[in-house]
């Protein structure tokens, strides 16, 4: 199924939305990396 108002803009948004996907899991991984190095040692 494909959509007529598949434009140039659709793409840029998507692109937009993958970067912002990106900025989200790199925030994630340095909370992460901080509970990590902030957590006692097993």
């Amino acid at each position: 199924m494909k959509s007529k108002h598949y434009s140039k803009l659709s793409v840029e948004e998507h692109i937009d939305a993958l970067s912002d996907v990106e900025v989200v899991r790199f925030d994630f991984q340095m909370s992460l990396r901080d509970t990590i190095s902030n957590a006692p040692t097993q």
